[in-house]
């Protein structure tokens, strides 16, 4: 792995840990989540990590997404292609089942690379 992909799977593990920690916060209230007038605080503070990661997974190089093609990196896209909304039944699922998965797999991909170029 290339110091860059280092890099930005490092900030990914950052965000990734803000949505758990958001998520706890407001312990994984679906309710709240997609209560349209109650949940923006929850929503906004769930998506815009949400962005950043899907953001920053379009940095990888094509060698790292290949190999590793398994983890979910377009997350930006449960949020920017609704036209002014969410889907908040996705962006729920995704902040609560994607996310603590890829922060699992990062770590994992962190860990076995320390001190080398593995995966």
């Amino acid at each position: 792995m290339n110091d860059k992909d280092r890099q930005i799977l490092e900030k990914i593990l950052k965000y990734c840990n803000e949505v758990i920690a958001t998520n706890a916060h407001f312990h994984s209230d679906e309710a709240l989540f997609k209560d349209e007038e109650r949940g923006f605080v929850y929503r906004n503070a769930v998506s815009m990590p949400l962005l950043q990661i899907g953001e920053l997974s379009k940095g990888l190089s094509s060698e790292f997404v290949s190999r590793h093609g398994g983890i979910p990196w377009r997350m930006r896209d449960v949020l920017a292609h609704h036209y002014g909304g969410i889907d908040m039944n996705t962006t729920f699922l995704t902040s609560t089942i994607d996310v603590p998965e890829v922060r699992k797999q990062i770590s994992s991909i962190l860990e076995a690379t320390e001190g080398g170029d593995a995966p």
